[in-house]
């Protein structure tokens, strides 16, 4: 039986995509773009504003953003002035807190939050024993002290879920699976057939608790790792599509046109910042 309690939104299972740590960064606009992932930003210096479908959040050092998966957003900012930036991109099976998509100021913990972010940074290139474990510690502290300067005093009432936990399970472990084989032909059929569900219960599933169907899920994801793929390695455009499940370069050129608002290659140029060094001692 489970418990009457919500689950605190930052204990575990939580599990990192990517900790980025950027500054002098000089986005003049960067179009309009979604992760299947909870992304948290934090202002070290500097302004920056967060465009989104609905409205604008203007951030200043010592601000940060908590986005839900899926909400489209882009960064501006202002004036070109050089802002320094933590991304920090994770999966949380939780109910969605009512503090996401609002401006939280981090007051004076911001210095605790922001060392905690580039230890994550450090620990997520590690080949020291133990690392994972240190990661999601890290994320863990940085998401606990957010969740106490969000919510203050007062406590958060957690939206109930329409699944079970076993179906919440099921539809958990068939994200990470398509993640984890962007590059395959993959079929609802096949997957759905594992967790034995026919594919339209499969697929209703999904969409209640991802809020997306199978089929859009994975061409979302397949594009946000060719994304990846294009800041992060040297890879040309064919080996790109190829990896995350295109057949054709032609189609994922024009598909990731159509998600990011920019062909691959400028997609890339936009992402010629320089990044923080590594932290020593």
């Amino acid at each position: 039986m489970s418990s009457s309690h919500p689950p605190l939104f930052w204990a575990p299972p939580i599990t990192l995509h990517l900790v980025t740590v950027i500054t002098r960064c000089r986005i003049q606009h960067r179009p309009l773009h979604q992760h299947l992932f909870y992304e948290l930003s934090i202002m070290v210096s500097g302004r920056c504003n967060w465009i989104l479908d609905k409205g604008v959040h203007s951030l200043k050092a010592g601000d940060a953003l908590l986005l839900p998966p899926g909400m489209r957003h882009g960064e501006h900012v202002p004036d070109g002035k050089p802002c320094s930036i933590i991304w920090i991109g994770f999966d949380a099976n939780r109910p969605r807190p009512n503090w996401c998509n609002r401006v939280i100021s981090l007051g004076d913990d911001v210095g605790e939050i922001i060392h905690s972010a580039r230890l994550l940074q450090q620990e997520s290139i590690s080949n020291e024993p133990f690392s994972t474990e240190r990661q999601t510690l890290l994320l863990q502290n940085i998401l606990l002290l957010l969740t106490r300067h969000a919510q203050g005093e007062e406590g958060e009432t957690a939206r109930p879920s329409p699944l079970n936990d076993r179906q919440r399970e099921y539809m958990e472990s068939a994200a990470h699976y398509f993640r984890q084989n962007l590059g395959d032909c993959l079929t609802i059929a096949q997957v759905a057939a594992y967790y034995s569900l026919c594919p339209a219960h499969f697929s209703r599933l999904f969409q209640l608790h991802h809020g997306l169907t199978p089929s859009a899920f994975l061409h979302r994801a397949r594009l946000e790792h060719s994304a990846r793929l294009l800041v992060e390695t040297r890879l040309n455009i064919k080996e790109i599509a190829g990896r995350c499940g295109f057949s054709d370069p032609a189609h994922f050129c024009k598909a990731f046109r159509k998600f990011y608002g920019k062909t691959p290659s400028c997609y890339r140029e936009s992402f010629a910042f320089e990044k923080l060094p590594a932290i020593t001692g």
